[in-house]
C-alpha cells in the first residue's frame, strides 16, 4: 500500500510539473520580443503564439514604431498589432495603445493631435507614392 501512495504521489507530481512547465512555455511565447531599435509587427492565429517579423531596426522609441504600424493601418489593413522593447502595440481606426501583456490594461501611445500629424504625413506619403 506504501508503494501504491508513492507511485501515485510521483505521477501527481509529474503531471504537475508538466503543467507547469506547459504554463511557463506559453507565457514565454507571448511576450513582446526586446531588441534596442528594432520594430515588429505581430500574426496572431487562434490557440497558437503570435509569430513577429520586424518591419524596422532603427525605430528610436515606442511612437516611432507605432507610427511604422500605423501606416500599415493606413495602406488597408483594418487592425495592426506589432512589438517594440517589450512592449505590444494595438492600432485600430479608434487608437493606437501598448501593453507589457496581451491581456493587460492598454495605455494611449499617441494623443489625438499627435496621431492625425502623423496620419496626416503618412496619407501624404502614401499619395505621393501613388502619383506618376
Amino acid at each position: 500500500m506504501g508503494s501504491t501512495r508513492v507511485f501515485v504521489f510521483g505521477v501527481g507530481l509529474t503531471v504537475m510539473a508538466m503543467a507547469l512547465s506547459l504554463a511557463g512555455l506559453a507565457f514565454r511565447q507571448s511576450t513582446a520580443p526586446f531588441e534596442p531599435g528594432a520594430c515588429w509587427r505581430m500574426f496572431r492565429e487562434s490557440g497558437e503564439a503570435p509569430r513577429f517579423v520586424r518591419i524596422a531596426n532603427d525605430a528610436r522609441n515606442m511612437e516611432t514604431c507605432a507610427a511604422r504600424l500605423e501606416a500599415v493601418r493606413l495602406m488597408g489593413t483594418p487592425e495592426v498589432e506589432g512589438a517594440y522593447q517589450g512592449f505590444f502595440i494595438f492600432v485600430d481606426e479608434r487608437e493606437i495603445v501598448t501593453s507589457r501583456s496581451l491581456h493587460e490594461k492598454r495605455f494611449p501611445v499617441l494623443d489625438v493631435e499627435g496621431r492625425r500629424r502623423i496620419d496626416d504625413a503618412i496619407l501624404m506619403l502614401i499619395r505621393a507614392k501613388k502619383s506618376p
